[in-house]
């Protein structure tokens, strides 16, 4: 028994050919991927020196072949026909990437017209994909051209096929589509007679059907699970650096978490303050609104004492005759400063000058020094009253001004508008 016989038929413990178990590297059909393991044990059996594939499709019957010169190591050639529009066929792509000296791959036009021109007797194995060719064409005729273009030796596979087309020559295989095998005569040649053996009246038999379509099926499904497999690496390694990336991300939130915990009992600090400069601004506020009356009323008392002091300056003008017209014009510009100036410091600093002028005037007066004296210190001491009164408004005003700035500031800063819901809710509390 030679190594091709070991390697292509069952041992005597009825072990199946390797061949048959081949794991293929592509399948893109899979109606005809239910024929792979049976397409490679024929191209095991018949070490074909040149193959052709009418009708690529999507490549499935042509890299199988292609695996199986490969791995046969007989250095048989493939080439390969079908009709395609613009884009190529992902497996046609693989194939020729992975088999660049094995497979060649033509796009034509017409199935038909690539078949005539084969060469007579020049291939050994010829594999057709009926579903490819034109339905309208004689089919019959299409078989007799490509069994001349068989070598003596060679095989036709008509995938797509029945007996109704083949007569009674060859072995069907009505797993899937349905796939012939036929020989340049009527039989199969020797390499292949073990499938006539194993058929009743031209028909694979049933056990055999079922075993290469459960084989055809497990090709399948390992080629699909190696393909997933093949997906699923770059999406584990993905995942992997998206757990990596999650993990720093957890650091980096556990990170910010105490950050924010900080930020936000630097917050509840922040609003506790705001709440006693908020009692704080109420209190002086109170206090403000408390004192203005008081205030009011010493202004009340000012104006008055101011319109007493005008009375007395009368009085005081009407005694000196000598200086009558001095003091008349010294009234009217007194008058026109009156309606000027509106705050009580400049109407106050007003009448210190006119009560200078007096002074200066009394002076030279002979008549009532002791009255002028009197009047003069009364004026002093109510100036600096007045005065003192004027400087502590002022300086309450400016401490109002200064709180509301600082209320301001705070209404305007980030924390403040952060803390927003927590002071709604606060008074929703209250309420």
């Amino acid at each position: 028994m030679d190594e091709k016989t070991v390697a292509t038929e069952p041992d005597a413990a009825g072990a199946l050919p390797p061949s048959l178990l081949w794991s293929p590297l592509f399948i893109g059909d899979e109606t005809v991927a239910l024929h792979v393991p049976l397409i490679f044990w024929i191209v095991d059996r018949l070490r074909p020196a040149r193959s052709v594939v009418l009708g690529v499709g999507a490549g499935t019957a042509t890299f199988a072949i292609c695996q199986s010169v490969d791995r046969s190591g007989t250095g048989g050639v493939c080439e390969g026909f079908g009709v395609w529009s613009g884009t190529v066929p992902v497996g046609i792509e693989r194939q020729a990437a992975t088999y660049p000296e094995i497979a060649v791959i033509t796009d034509c036009e017409v199935l038909e017209e690539a078949a005539a021109g084969l060469g007579a007797e020049s291939q050994n194995l010829i594999f057709a994909d009926l579903t490819e060719f034109d339905s309208e064409n004689d089919i019959s005729a299409l078989i007799s051209t490509l069994r001349e273009r068989l070598a003596p030796d060679g095989a036709l596979l008509l995938h797509g096929a029945d007996r109704s087309v083949t007569g009674k020559s060859g072995v069907w295989v009505d797993t899937g589509s349905g796939m012939v095998i036929l020989g340049k005569g009527d039989g199969l040649p020797a390499s292949l007679k073990m499938l006539e053996d194993l058929s009743e009246n031209g028909r694979l038999a049933g056990d055999m059907q079922c075993l290469l379509r459960r084989l055809g099926q497990a090709a399948s499904l390992s080629f699909q699970a190696r393909r997933a497999t093949a997906r699923l690496q770059p999406i584990e390694t993905r995942l992997k650096a998206a757990d990596t990336r999650a993990k720093e991300l957890n650091a980096e939130l556990s990170t910010l978490r105490l950050a924010y915990d900080a930020r936000a009992a630097k917050l509840a600090r922040s609003q506790l303050d705001l709440f006693a400069k908020e009692k704080e601004v109420s209190s002086f506020a109170l206090k403000l609104e408390q004192t203005e009356p008081q205030l009011l009323r010493h202004q009340e008392a000012a104006e008055r004492e101011r319109k007493t002091r005008f009375d007395e300056t009368a009085a005081l003008t009407k005694m000196l005759e000598a200086k009558l017209e001095q003091i008349s014009a010294l009234e009217g510009s007194l008058k026109a400063r009156d309606e000027r100036e509106t705050t009580q410091g400049k109407q106050l600093s007003s009448l210190q000058q006119r009560i200078e002028e007096l002074k200066r005037q009394i002076q030279d007066m002979e008549a009532k020094p002791d009255r002028i004296s009197a009047l003069e210190e009364s004026l002093k001491a109510r100036d600096e009253l007045a005065k003192t009164q004027a400087e502590q408004l002022k300086s309450q005003q400016q401490r109002v001004e200064q709180l509301k700035r600082q209320i301001k500031d705070m209404e305007t800063s980030k924390s403040w508008r952060i803390t927003a819901p927590i002071r709604a809710f606060r008074r929703g509390l209250k309420v």
